[in-house]
């Protein structure tokens, strides 16, 4: 009886939902990994399925509770970018979107976001 009640619930979902689905289809096009660099974060991504695309809307925030700021507007090729504003006593989530040319809008994996923490300089001399 409870495995017929999920059942019927995911598709109601699907029926009067269909944006949910949609949603979920357009993320994890763009695969994103975060290399910490000396007060620096180091973004590269992937396509999964090739885009036509020119630009990529990258968004950044501190914390997952607050929202995504817009960080820049930036070329799809090369394949990464170099965030220099950020302190390494702060963790860093990233998220990239981009709008095809049949107007469906990608984004990186929202669910998850890939983060990055700066590196700090040891200025410590050991003699």
């Amino acid at each position: 009886m409870n495995q017929k009640l999920k059942t019927s619930s995911i598709l109601l979902i699907l029926c009067f939902y269909p944006e949910f689905l949609q949603c979920n289809q357009n993320q994890d096009i763009i695969q994103i990994d975060i290399i910490p660099g000396v007060k620096s974060n180091l973004i590269q991504w992937d396509f999964t399925e090739p885009a036509e695309i020119d630009s990529l809307i990258l968004f950044r925030t501190n914390s997952l509770r607050d929202s995504f700021e817009l960080l820049n507007i930036i070329p799809a090729i090369p394949n990464r970018y170099l965030d220099e504003g950020v302190s390494s006593n702060n963790r860093y989530f990233y998220k990239l979107i981009y709008h095809e040319t049949d107007g469906q809008q990608r984004s990186s994996n929202l669910d998850t976001p890939p983060f990055g923490r700066p590196l700090k300089i040891n200025t410590k001399i050991c003699l």
